[in-house]
């Protein structure tokens, strides 16, 4: 699945985001992104037991082989960037 972004709208947003209260502020009020916008607008599952690691230190290698692990999936050099999952390969992986 290609990913199209539509920059005009990113930046509208970007301009709107108040960090403070982690909400958008739009002409007919605040809003803010729910975990339910996450999975319409992505396609991605967002029940079941979160994963979260606080204070967690890892290298590189041991965070690929835990998503191996927990996901069943191996990651390739591009599925990576900055540290983080692509959103691309999420999807491709996970969505609907």
């Amino acid at each position: 699945m290609d990913v199209k972004h539509d920059r005009g709208l990113i930046t509208a947003f970007i301009e709107r985001w108040r960090p403070e209260t982690h909400t958008f502020h739009l002409p007919f009020g605040e809003a803010t992104i729910t975990l339910e916008d996450v999975h319409h607008i992505l396609g991605l599952r967002t029940t079941g037991r979160p994963f979260i690691l606080h204070g967690f230190t890892t290298t590189a290698r041991q965070r690929k082989d835990m998503i191996r692990d927990l996901l069943g999936l191996t990651l390739e050099q591009g599925d990576v960037r900055k540290n983080c999952l692509r959103i691309g390969w999420l999807i491709s992986n996970f969505g609907n």
